[in-house]
């Protein structure tokens, strides 16, 4: 297992905030659970704004926020905005242990080939995908065997995604609202006016320039 990766979030974990939760514990703003944290707690070394080369999905239902959630449907091309976090192997597979309910199996991530899936949970995000490499470290991300029903994100968590689209792609709402609306099920949901003022609010709160880390990349 390599002792570092880049771990692509595209969903809530685009906020440093949220995804801190996973890293610290705590309860996500808008969100209705608290997460136990990791056993490591080091923040990342790194994050950078990245692009999944997949089609963004919501489905399913979600326990933390309601609504639907976010799934990279890695059969489709598209063009998915992420924020790669790096971390070591070890909490990768805690934030993926707590994503599917607490419980995930080691994956060899080594071993994966750009494109590559892997099972390695029971929940709504078992595969593990590989999607390249960066500096001669791995970038994974996790997505759904089968992607679930489709259905609409909630206000929170679409708040969530613009605040960290704001911080790590830096961009403005009206791009955000843009993205936003790429997806079917959203433009069925939202209409163009209620989904700019859930996406204001999600900007007013993204922490712009993001955080320094601990330690450089």
């Amino acid at each position: 297992m390599p002792p570092h990766v880049w771990y692509a979030s595209y969903g809530s974990n685009l906020s440093r905030h949220r995804f801190e939760r996973y890293l610290h514990g705590g309860t996500p703003v808008g969100g209705r659970r608290p997460h136990r944290g990791a056993t490591d707690r080091t923040p990342p070394r790194a994050d950078r704004p990245f692009h999944l080369p997949y089609r963004l999905r919501f489905g399913g239902v979600s326990r933390t926020w309601g609504g639907g959630m976010a799934f990279i449907d890695t059969v489709a091309a598209g063009r998915t905005l992420a924020r790669m976090y790096r971390i070591t192997a070890a909490q990768f597979a805690d934030v993926h242990a707590q994503e599917n309910g607490g419980d995930a199996r080691p994956a060899d991530l080594a071993a994966l080939e750009p494109g590559q899936r892997v099972r390695a949970a029971d929940g709504n995000y078992p595969m593990i995908v590989c999607c390249g490499v960066v500096d001669r470290v791995p970038v994974v991300t996790f997505t759904a065997e089968h992607l679930p029903s489709a259905a609409a994100p909630a206000p929170p968590y679409l708040r969530t995604i613009a605040a960290g689209l704001a911080e790590a792609h830096r961009l403005a709402a009206t791009g955000i609202v843009r993205y936003l609306r790429s997806a079917r099920t959203v433009r069925a949901a939202y209409t163009a006016s209620e989904l700019s003022a859930v996406v204001r609010a999600g900007v007013a709160s993204a922490i712009v320039p993001p955080p320094r880390h601990s330690s450089p990349s």
